[in-house]
């Protein structure tokens, strides 16, 4: 029993040195790149070394990736996932962070996009992604996005915002609002005709004969006597 947890000891700090050499050497590589302005895959081998390995330190260099690249609205989620970091440590980098995060906030663009009342919003996309909360203004990127959304045809519609450093954009979208969704159905079926009356049997009409509508025979043999 003893061997096999210290044999499981061992493997897992294998792995987790060989995590923090990968994590190490991706580092390197996305500080070598962000040198070169190769900004996109700068950025993803700091994401991938944070996921094996993560830092403060890293955090940061996403942030600062994001930022130079021109990515505002990702670098100051990354940032502010910097400074929850550093604040939760006690780290003593915490205060630089906030004046980063302070200094970014004010060029980091706005969208607000206006919907009709009870309209539902699950459908809405911008740039590929859900847009999720549309109750506050959306933190973007600068330069041109673009909106898809199911119009009130039940169409699909397509709108590109573009949208400044540090500044605010709006839009409204025509979707249809969940009050004037009407499902249509087919009118009921006419109520079946009412039955016909029965036709009745006609009653029978014969009487007995009288003396006067006696056959012509017997009238006669009365005469004859």
């Amino acid at each position: 029993m003893k061997r096999s947890l210290l044999l499981v000891l061992c493997l897992s700090s294998a792995a987790i040195a060989d995590d923090k050499s990968k994590a190490d050497a991706l580092f390197k590589q996305g500080k070598k790149l962000m040198g070169e302005k190769k900004y996109a895959e700068a950025c993803e081998a700091f994401e991938k070394s944070q996921s094996l390995d993560p830092g403060i330190g890293t955090q940061l260099n996403i942030a600062k990736c994001y930022e130079d690249w021109g990515k505002l609205a990702r670098a100051l989620k990354a940032y502010r996932a910097a400074q929850k970091m550093a604040t939760d440590a006690h780290d003593s980098r915490a205060d630089k962070i906030d004046g980063l995060v302070t200094e970014l906030e004010p060029q980091v663009p706005h969208l607000t996009i206006h919907i009709p009342k009870g309209a539902k919003t699950d459908a809405i996309t911008i740039d590929g992604a859900p847009a999720g909360d549309l109750s506050e203004p959306l933190t973007l990127d600068p330069g041109p996005h673009t909106i898809v959304y199911p119009n009130a045809e039940g169409a699909t519609k397509t709108k590109v915002v573009p949208v400044e450093r540090g500044g605010s954009s709006d839009v409204t979208l025509d979707l249809p609002s969940t009050a004037a969704v009407v499902e249509h159905k087919p009118p009921p079926p006419p109520p079946p005709p009412p039955p016909r009356p029965r036709a009745t049997p006609a009653a029978a009409t014969s009487s007995p004969r009288t003396a006067s509508e006696a056959p012509a025979s017997s009238r006669s043999a009365c005469r004859a006597t």
